[in-house]
């Protein structure tokens, strides 16, 4: 297996439909190293599915059923320097991950966002981070410290197409997050502006 230049992690619900659709996204990539880790809880059953196979898929036990901690694992578990959280059932232009590894490979930011900012997609899913600006610390982050993503949009580059399709129940609608991704975003949000206060 070749060294993954981009780890994708997900958190496997045990639902095989809307991560097959997923996988088959990353299958279709034009940048082929990469790793997808699929997080799962240690009572639900490993992803098994078509692409269980490929050697650049991996089911990981978490003790988590949170999206924070499993995320948590998935970068712990990480071999690449970039790292991309992706929804069961989003999927990914082509072209996707290569765009974004060379915008990545190009630029100072912490992130690079493959849409639009007036695009309603959930943070944090879609976007690109540099592993070693966000797996320095564990998710202890309260609700209270949820930010909206423009606040840190300064230390991110957003590319000019849309590349990442955020899906729910099959059609291409938006929805609200729920708890768990709220502390998740939030973990994210005060990471970044950790590191921009740090730069100052």
């Amino acid at each position: 297996m070749k060294i993954p230049r981009v780890s994708i992690v997900v958190k496997h619900h045990g639902g095989i439909d809307a991560l097959e659709e997923s996988i088959n996204s990353l299958l279709r990539q034009t940048l082929e190293e990469w790793e997808l880790l699929c997080i799962h809880h240690t009572s639900e059953e490993p992803y098994n599915g078509k692409a269980a196979a490929d050697i650049r898929v991996r089911s990981i036990h978490a003790a988590y059923r949170d999206h924070s901690g499993c995320a948590h694992v998935g970068l712990q578990a990480a071999h690449a320097p970039y790292v991309l959280f992706l929804e069961e059932g989003d999927t990914l232009a082509p072209q996707a991950l290569e765009e974004m590894y060379r915008a990545m490979e190009h630029s100072t930011h912490h992130a690079i966002i493959p849409f639009s900012p007036g695009e309603d997609i959930p943070a944090p899913w879609g976007r690109l981070y540099r592993r070693e600006s966000i797996c320095h610390k564990r998710w202890h982050v309260s609700l209270a410290g949820y930010r909206a993503p423009t606040q840190w949009a300064c230390e991110a580059e957003t590319l000019p197409d849309s590349l990442y399709f955020h899906r729910e129940k099959g059609s291409n609608t938006t929805r609200r997050l729920n708890e768990s991704e709220h502390i998740f975003a939030a973990y994210l949000h005060e990471v970044f502006n950790t590191l921009c206060r740090r730069a100052i």
